[in-house]
């Protein structure tokens, strides 16, 4: 399985809170030392650690701070539902769609609120 498939499975992963990418990288550190591959092992697990750690802790927040306030798994259901429905290229009409649905509901609140308190 070429690297592009290991690449795209940890981008989906990243999109889970909590374990995230570790789902990936973590399997294929063990099976690294289980064919005592040691140095291959070691590389791995610190560039995953510190690499890709920090992408996840630290970047992504900094990148996404005009987020809007939609939830991680908010972002990961609408990237799987756009691919359900779109395909490959859902990965971008599924988010896009579920922010401009979050755009219009919060206007609509906004703009209609002083008639939702009277009813």
């Amino acid at each position: 399985i070429t690297p592009l498939f290991w690449g795209a499975m940890m981008a989906f992963t990243s999109l889970i809170p909590v374990v995230g990418t570790a789902v990936i990288w973590l399997p294929a550190v063990v099976y690294l030392v289980l064919i005592q591959s040691w140095g291959k092992a070691l590389f791995l697990a610190i560039w995953s650690m510190v690499v890709v750690g920090s992408i996840d802790n630290f970047l992504r927040p900094f990148l996404m701070k005009g987020e809007g306030g939609i939830s991680s798994i908010y972002l990961f259901f609408a990237i799987l539902g756009g691919i359900n429905l779109f395909g490959i290229v859902g990965i971008l009409y599924g988010p896009l769609i579920l922010g401009v649905a979050a755009i219009l509901l919060y206007l609509y609140e906004h703009e209609y609120s002083e008639m939702l308190a009277e009813e």
